[in-house]
């Protein structure tokens, strides 16, 4: 894995559950994503885009706070704003 350390927050456990969102798609996702690009008004927060191929295909978006010690994800979801690209 790219970073030494990877956490999650509450919201983004809770968004994993609830979507169905597997811990091992979001790690892979962040060791190769599709695109990345930094969350506009927030310095340090970037969003990873990738596509699941166990869950049809879709477009997963990663949103996360670039930390010293590592990473901590903020919240988690299959985006349809991107499905096509």
């Amino acid at each position: 894995m790219r970073y030494r350390k990877v956490g999650y927050s509450t919201h983004a456990l809770e968004a994993m559950e609830e979507r169905r969102i597997l811990k091992e798609w979001i790690e892979r996702l962040l060791d190769d994503p599709a695109w990345v690009q930094q969350e506009h008004g927030y310095l340090g927060r970037f969003r990873a885009f990738g596509r699941v191929p166990e869950h049809g295909d879709r477009m997963l978006r990663v949103v996360y706070d670039e930390m010293r010690e590592g990473i901590c994800i903020v919240t988690v979801f299959f985006d349809r704003a991107h499905r096509n690209r």
